[in-house]
C-alpha cells in the first residue's frame, strides 16, 4: 500500500477521532458548566462540527477516490491542501465558539500540523504551521 494512502487513511481517523473528543468536551462542558473566563456556545460548536464531518467524510474517501480516479490521482497535491485548509476552517471555527485559546479546543490544531509537516514539502508545512497559529489567534478574537 502507498505510503500517502496510509497517511491520507491517518488523517481521516485522526479527524473522526477529534471530532468524537471533542463533541464530548463540549457535550460535558454544557451539561456540567465550563471553567470561568470560558464562553461556550454549543450550537455554533455542533453547526462547525456539521463541517467537520464533512470533512472527515471527504478525508475518509480520498484513497478511495485517489485509486479509483486518475484525475483525483494527478492532483492529489491540490486535494490534500483543500482537505488541511478545510481542517484549518473547522479548527478555527469550533475553536473560535469555545472559548478561544482559554478553551480545549486549540488542541485540534496539532494534528493538522503533523499531518502537514509529514506529508507536504517544507515550506508548505510551514505556511500550514503559521496559518494554524493564525487560526488560533483570530478564534481567541473572536471569541472574547
Amino acid at each position: 500500500m502507498d505510503f500517502s494512502i496510509r497517511l491520507a487513511r491517518a488523517a481521516a481517523w485522526m479527524t473522526w477521532l477529534s471530532l468524537l473528543v471533542s463533541l464530548a468536551a463540549v457535550a460535558l462542558m454544557d451539561q456540567f458548566g465550563t471553567p470561568a473566563g470560558i464562553a461556550l456556545h454549543p450550537v455554533a460548536y455542533y453547526l462547525w462540527s456539521g463541517f467537520g464531518v464533512l470533512v472527515a467524510v471527504l478525508l475518509t474517501a480520498m484513497p478511495t477516490l485517489a485509486m479509483n480516479s486518475h484525475f483525483v490521482l494527478k492532483h492529489i497535491a491540490v486535494f490534500r491542501a483543500t482537505m488541511l485548509i478545510s481542517d484549518v476552517v473547522w479548527a478555527t471555527g469550533s475553536c473560535s465558539v469555545t472559548g478561544g485559546i482559554h478553551g480545549p479546543l486549540w488542541l485540534g490544531y496539532i494534528g493538522i500540523v503533523l499531518f502537514a509537516a509529514v506529508s507536504l514539502p517544507a515550506w508548505q508545512a510551514t505556511a500550514f504551521g503559521l496559518a494554524c497559529s493564525g487560526g488560533v489567534v483570530v478564534s481567541s478574537a473572536i471569541a472574547h
